[in-house]
């Protein structure tokens, strides 16, 4: 699913690819583009892992518009992917229809 995220001042943004985490927290953005666009951190954190090691992680704060024209303003930390993952802080402000036979998703 393509969105188009940007720095929160708007100053740089970019399409680019995003897959939905339901089990995750928090979204995430490639570290690339934190690098790129020197985001400054909002806050830190102790963070738990998949194998449930604590790490603290930088928050950046961004935009992101989906395809339907919503746009949120999302925390987010760095992650190791060519694309953004959409965590449960952004899905709580939406409504996801999830058809898994179908493989398919709507977001409203």
């Amino acid at each position: 699913m393509p969105v188009i995220i940007s720095d929160i001042k708007g100053r740089n943004s970019k399409k680019i690819d995003a897959e939905i985490d339901t089990g995750g927290g928090i979204s995430s953005i490639p570290a690339d583009l934190v690098k790129s666009w020197d985001l400054i951190p909002f806050e830190s954190i102790d963070a738990r892992g998949t194998f449930g090691a604590f790490k603290q992680l930088n928050i950046y704060v961004i935009r992101v518009k989906f395809d339907n024209g919503r746009i949120f303003k999302a925390k987010v930390i760095e992650n190791n992917h060519p694309f953004v993952i959409i965590g449960r802080n952004v899905l709580n402000q939406m409504i996801l229809y999830a058809d898994g036979p179908g493989k398919s998703f709507t977001l409203e």
